[in-house]
């Protein structure tokens, strides 16, 4: 069995349960890498259903004197 095969298996189980207790349709289960999801969200199990990615503010506290902020050297 390759990977998609096993995402493919599981897909479908969790689409099924979700028919079987709810009685709808999830919907297809999107699918992003690790390294997307770390690059991304900052963790590998993201909740992808609110809008809370990563957002670099580094050049926003460049200049900030609070050292919890402070660019590391």
């Amino acid at each position: 069995m390759s990977q998609e095969d096993i995402q493919d298996a599981i897909s479908a189980a969790v689409t099924d349960a979700t028919e079987a207790a709810v009685g709808e349709t999830p919907g297809e289960i999107g699918r992003i890498t690790w390294h997307e999801a770390m690059d991304r969200y900052g963790t590998d199990k993201p909740d992808t259903r609110f809008a809370m990615e990563l957002v670099d503010l580094s050049a926003v506290f460049a200049g900030t004197e609070v050292k919890a902020f402070a660019a590391r050297a």
